[in-house]
């Protein structure tokens, strides 16, 4: 499975995030616009557009991974229905309306516009900034980059972020969109290969 890049661990930390907020807030609704206008400043609403093309990209490793260790060859066409089964499973419109409608029915108005405010303030916005700008960077050099500024970082800094992780159980997430992704593009190409034999 190829490693998931810096943009990618990001979206679900955030959607991890913004999930732990909205569950632990009131269950007053947000209206559509105001909850659109939250994923916007988070950065969440552009980030949603990369999840189909990544999931593609793990899709097809993963079938030629799965193809090469059962021994056959995954068909051209094969490959394009799953691909387009992605295509339409990870949709950016859809994803982006599923995820409104989640985070608007959890959040609360105030605690959508508090969330609203810190994206524009100025720690939000230079986060925002940061995770832009790394969006385009190898996986790799990124988990050194991060791992080297980590390293600088005090007791007290490495103590919060290490919270930060256990509270929105960001690791748990990740791994668990990885493997569930895995097994199911697995079960797709074997199922692919069985119908075909």
């Amino acid at each position: 499975m190829p490693a998931m890049n810096a943009r990618h661990r990001w979206l679900i930390g955030a959607v991890a995030l913004l999930l732990f907020f909205a569950y632990s807030l009131a269950h007053a609704k947000t209206d559509p616009a105001t909850t659109e206008q939250l994923m916007r400043k988070s950065g969440l609403w552009s980030a949603l557009k990369e999840v189909g093309p990544q999931i593609q990209q793990q899709i097809q490793a993963t079938v030629n991974q799965s193809a090469e260790s059962l021994g056959q060859r995954v068909t051209e066409s094969m490959g394009q229905r799953l691909t387009q089964a992605a295509e339409e499973a990870y949709e950016v419109n859809a994803l982006r309306n599923a995820t409104l409608e989640r985070i608007g029915q959890a959040a609360s108005p105030a605690h959508t516009r508090t969330l609203i405010d810190w994206f524009a303030g100025p720690l939000g916005s230079k986060i925002i900034r940061y995770e832009e700008a790394s969006g385009g960077l190898d996986p790799a050099i990124a988990q050194e980059h991060g791992s080297q500024e980590l390293a600088k970082a005090s007791p007290k800094r490495r103590a919060q972020l290490q919270r930060i992780i256990d509270l929105t159980q960001a690791a748990e997430l990740a791994t668990r969109v990885a493997i569930n992704t895995t097994i199911a593009i697995q079960v797709g190409a074997s199922t692919s290969l069985n119908t075909r034999a």
